[in-house]
């Protein structure tokens, strides 16, 4: 069940931990062993980079899924890696552009996501 912010940062970086390791494994993909995070400058979306991946190559797409916030609101997360092998971030985006009000569990990750744009 996805965990209502704010949260500690030690909070947060384990359930981004967590989650990061979820995506990782569905995406194909791997994970540092022991991530860093940096959250987005991005109005408390959601987002972050992983820190200690040197690559300076633009991030592609990798995959899409979403959650559903605690209040019903549509939450797409967009996976991104730089070279292909390491996740190094991941983009929220709420449909109605709003904060996010919880950090999603992995069980709360809807694969793959539904573009269905009516709420």
């Amino acid at each position: 069940m996805s965990v209502e912010l704010p949260l500690t940062k030690e909070r947060i970086d384990g359930l981004r931990c967590k989650l990061s390791a979820f995506v990782c494994k569905k995406a194909g993909l791997s994970l540092l062993s022991e991530p860093k995070f940096q959250a987005f400058e991005d109005g408390d979306m959601g987002g972050f980079f992983l820190l200690g991946i040197e690559n300076d190559s633009a991030e592609k797409k990798i995959a899409d899924c979403e959650y559903h916030d605690i209040d019903g609101g549509r939450v797409l997360l967009t996976l991104y890696s730089r070279d292909g092998r390491f996740l190094s971030s991941i983009e929220f985006w709420r449909l109605d552009f709003g904060r996010i009000l919880a950090f999603p569990e992995p069980e709360d990750l809807i694969h793959p996501a539904q573009y269905d744009t009516a709420q």
